[in-house]
């Protein structure tokens, strides 16, 4: 799995179009949500709930640090040719969020299988844009 991740002023999407037969229900709505965690996700072939753990592992020490408490799971299939089924990268997506929920994140989680809009403004500090490469035998 691979995550760009961006602490942004504001985040917004708005799902134009589904591209795929596997993609979710969901509203053509714009959302917009302020002060979070923009996670940019691609899951990649062997990846697994596991994968979903570790990554979120990984989020929260983010989140610690940076002070935030707000996510946004946006699947982002451009950062890896190596990609998962659409059937297991939304159930990967799907476990991200739970798991999050769980540990107390606010998660807003983008639909899968959309073509959308996206706007964003990323904050200007060190630590506001970074990749993370997370997976079996990976450290991010």
């Amino acid at each position: 799995m691979k995550i760009l991740q961006l602490h942004v002023d504001f985040v917004e999407y708005e799902p134009i179009q589904k591209e795929m037969s596997a993609a979710e229900e969901t509203e053509k709505k714009k959302t917009r949500i302020e002060n979070c965690l923009l996670l940019l996700t691609t899951v990649e072939d062997k990846d697994d709930e596991s994968t979903a753990v570790k990554a979120i592992d990984e989020i929260y020490n983010s989140l610690k640090n940076l002070k935030v408490n707000r996510i946004v799971i946006y699947p982002y299939a451009h950062l890896s040719s190596n990609l998962a089924d659409p059937v297991t990268s939304m159930s990967v997506l799907k476990e991200m969020e739970r798991i999050a929920k769980e540990k107390g994140i606010e998660v807003h989680r983008a639909p899968f299988g959309w073509t959308k809009k996206l706007s964003f403004s990323i904050k200007g500090h060190p630590l506001a844009e970074q990749l993370k490469d997370v997976g079996k035998g990976k450290d991010c």
